[in-house]
């Protein structure tokens, strides 16, 4: 029988470290493209280009980013999402047109692969095209359901209006309980590993539809909020994360091993991409360059 999620996330303690270049996995085939820009609560220029360096390490260089400043430079942009394997989604605020993220949508909708990258689900708020993509954002309370987990592993759903809108405490380090250890993206991660000086989502909001929720954290609500999922849309692949505020948060190994095993996912459907060996667990988060080891076999 499965242990209660209180129980695996008691009594955690915390620790740092300083990020050391390395080098892992090759994924130099793969064309990535980050949309970031225009963020008044995030330093997107920095977190873009310190998630962008990090991927180095499992050899993941080809790739573009594409800074949306003004609603003008959404519709000066002639770029098609076509053109790359995977879209990186890191954008903040609302004022973007209809046709390119309606755009977003029937890429993934076609075949496409998408990774929204926690800002990102505060973004392009009031199109409901991008929100049946992520299923919940950072959104009001009377906008839609939101979702969670009890102490017993048990989804509970919020209908709109009931509880509050999407929150988050002050940053803090936090467990992150791997609740699909069979999914590709989570396989051979630790049960519990933790989280440093992060923003705790919880009580997002959306359409919620067919979230498939690989890891949980414990809420100030005393519930536990999705921490990271996948959805299916039509012959595409969506995985989104909400953790990676800045800094340390974004130097995690936990982060930044999810989100790369995620990216993959969406473009493969598998991962093949290795656990590093200085993996979090449950005593302290690793901030750190991800370390390999000798390859298997």
């Amino acid at each position: 029988m499965k242990a209660p999620i209180a129980a695996l996330l008691a009594g955690l303690v915390i620790a740092t470290a300083h990020p050391v270049p390395t080098q892992g996995q090759d994924l130099g085939g793969m064309h990535v493209l980050v949309l970031t820009g225009e963020d008044n609560a995030h330093d997107w220029d920095t977190n873009s280009n310190q998630i962008i360096d990090a991927w180095r390490a499992w050899g993941l260089t080809n790739v573009e980013r594409q800074a949306m400043t003004t609603e003008a430079d959404w519709e000066a942009w002639d770029g098609d999402y076509a053109d790359y394997d995977a879209v990186v989604h890191m954008y903040y605020t609302a004022g973007a047109p209809d046709g390119p993220i309606q755009a977003l949508a029937d890429y993934v909708a076609g075949g496409g692969a998408l990774v929204v990258v926690h800002s990102g689900l505060a973004g392009l708020q009031g199109h409901a095209a991008f929100d049946e993509l992520i299923g919940v954002g950072w959104r009001d309370a009377d906008y839609g359901s939101s979702v969670a987990l009890d102490g017993a592993g048990e989804r509970t759903i919020r209908a709109p209006g009931d509880g509050r809108g999407a929150q988050h405490p002050r940053r803090h380090d936090f467990p992150v309980r791997t609740i699909d250890p069979d999914h590709p993206i989570t396989s051979g991660l630790p049960a519990v590993w933790m989280q440093p000086d992060d923003e705790l989502y919880f009580n997002l909001r959306g359409p919620v539809g067919e979230m498939h929720i690989l890891a949980v954290a414990p809420a100030p609500d005393d519930t536990f909020a999705p921490m990271l999922w996948t959805r299916e849309i039509g012959e595409g692949r969506v995985f989104v994360t909400t953790i990676g505020h800045a800094g340390p948060s974004i130097d995690s190994v936990g982060f930044i091993t999810t989100l790369i095993r995620g990216l993959e996912w969406t473009v493969t459907g598998d991962v093949t991409t290795r656990v590093p060996t200085n993996f979090p667990g449950p005593d302290a988060p690793v901030v750190d360059a991800p370390e390999f080891g000798a390859s298997p076999g």
